[in-house]
């Protein structure tokens, strides 16, 4: 089996990996020279998966990894070639600082209606292990298989890779930074070679929660990220709390009217009476416990009613896994930067409009995508992803055609035999001086191969006055 494929992504890239033959068509009236043309060869990809494992994400991990198939058969029946690679949003190099010693407990507080409660759930550090990865470093169990490479392992190996990879756990740090780390790990030690220079980068960050490196400008990500890569060779994917592309707390099933359960009547406040643990039982109410809020001070506090008086908090899963609460907060500095990447590759390329990372599946030019993280399954939106953020079905004419009129492309092999098809254009294909673009249906499978006749020259012939075109 050759496992050596070529990546159909760039705007200068060919699909496949086959031999392409770029000759010339003659229109009439000219006179040519007669040229034969090998396409360019193919941009590889070089995928980055950027995933929150902070301790409401084991779900969305699982969610990933069930359906991380339907991307890879996207992309691989094409011949593709890249790589791919899984960081994380914790970029707290000082440790972990939510389970910082074994057996502490974190409580997660559930309220229901008529019921003044506080519940203690299982989150301790029992369920968390420490790893030998340093912070920002490329995550998997085996560091040969940290970076899946489409020329040396099998597709269904890339898949189970994958997989593994991509169960970062939930133990991370709750400060989610997911912007910083896409642009922290392109320049680390532990992850060099990722980059290659003829590759494009695809970004794709999948978190519950915003980011939170507030005193940044989302936009400041997006030139730090030309660093590493001309921005009209990189896209962007979010997958966070939105609604049709709008930042938005959402649930499964619900979506941006999830958390209605805070605006019923909540429990009791806190009376904040000063206490100490030897008088807790006779100073603080039923639902409240005696805390030190500062030093040498002792108040009678209620979690739940702290987390009620802040209705984002109060609908927030994490606290009050309620029927109808929100499994994820808005990305709303996510979003922010997608827009952001879109505006700045709009105005170097400007083919790529302006959309607000929302373009219809099918769209030329999409540079960015907004989903949401609200989604029983990731299918969809992954092979969406594949499809208009790291499939592109263009072929450079270099040098351009001076009869973009003329173009005639056949696909030759697999589904169309060693007779081929002759596409028709303006239906099968459509053709500019120095653009040809297949419908997807035409796209070439990995034993297939693409053939395009095109004038490229013109030429003063007396003894033949029609050249090539007799």
């Amino acid at each position: 089996m050759r496992i050596r494929r070529a990546l159909p992504f760039a705007l200068a890239a060919s699909l496949g990996c086959q031999d392409y033959r770029f000759e010339q068509k003659c229109p009439e009236a000219i006179t040519e020279q007669e040229q034969t043309r090998l396409a360019a060869e193919p941009r590889p990809a070089d995928i980055l998966f950027v995933v929150d494992n902070s301790c409401s994400m084991e779900d969305e991990q699982a969610n990933l990894a069930a359906n991380f198939e339907a991307f890879i058969n996207t992309i691989a029946d094409s011949g593709a070639d890249y790589r791919i690679a899984v960081v994380t949003t914790d970029q707290d190099r000082r440790g972990n600082r939510q389970f910082e010693a074994a057996g502490r407990s974190t409580p997660v507080l559930q309220y229901e209606p008529g019921l003044d409660r506080e519940v203690f759930a299982k989150t301790d550090a029992a369920g968390c292990v420490t790893t030998d990865i340093p912070i920002g470093c490329f995550r998997g169990p085996n560091p040969d298989e940290r970076v899946i490479d489409s020329t040396t392992m099998e597709r269904a190996q890339q898949i189970a890779a994958f997989q593994r990879n991509v169960a970062v756990g939930s133990c991370g740090s709750g400060d989610e930074v997911g912007l910083a780390a896409t642009v922290d790990v392109l320049g680390l030690g532990c992850n060099a070679g990722f980059l290659r220079e003829d590759a494009n980068l695809v970004v794709i960050i999948v978190s519950d929660e915003d980011d939170q490196r507030r005193g940044t400008d989302p936009a400041q990500f997006v030139e730090d990220l030309k660093r590493f890569k001309p921005i009209e060779r990189t896209r962007v994917a979010v997958i966070v709390g939105a609604e049709d592309g709008e930042a938005s707390n959402c649930s499964i099933g619900i979506g941006s009217a999830c958390g209605s359960l805070c605006e019923l009547e909540g429990p009791e406040p806190s009376t904040r009476a000063t206490c100490t643990s030897a008088t807790q039982g006779a100073v603080c109410a039923a639902h409240e416990v005696c805390r030190q809020v500062q030093t040498d001070v002792f108040e009678c506090t209620s979690d739940a009613a702290e987390a009620w008086a802040d209705g984002d908090t109060c609908a927030w899963c994490s606290y009050f896994p309620a029927e109808d609460c929100c499994a994820a907060r808005r990305g709303t500095r996510y979003v922010e930067f997608a827009r952001a990447f879109e505006q700045a590759l709009s105005t170097e390329a400007p083919e790529f409009g302006v959309h607000d990372c929302t373009a219809p599946s099918g769209t030329e030019n999409i540079a960015c995508l907004v989903d949401s993280i609200c989604q029983a399954s990731f299918a969809t939106t992954l092979q969406r992803i594949a499809t208009d953020l790291v499939f592109d079905p263009r072929y450079r004419l270099d040098p351009p055609a001076l009869n973009p009129e003329g173009v005639r492309v056949r696909v030759i092999g697999g589904r169309f035999g060693e007779e081929g098809k002759d596409l028709v254009p303006g239906e099968d294909f459509t053709a500019t001086e120095t653009l040809v673009e297949l419908e997807r249906e035409f796209v070439p499978l990995e034993d297939e191969r693409v053939e395009i006749y095109f004038v490229t020259t013109v030429v003063d012939s007396s003894d033949n006055p029609r050249g090539a075109c007799q």
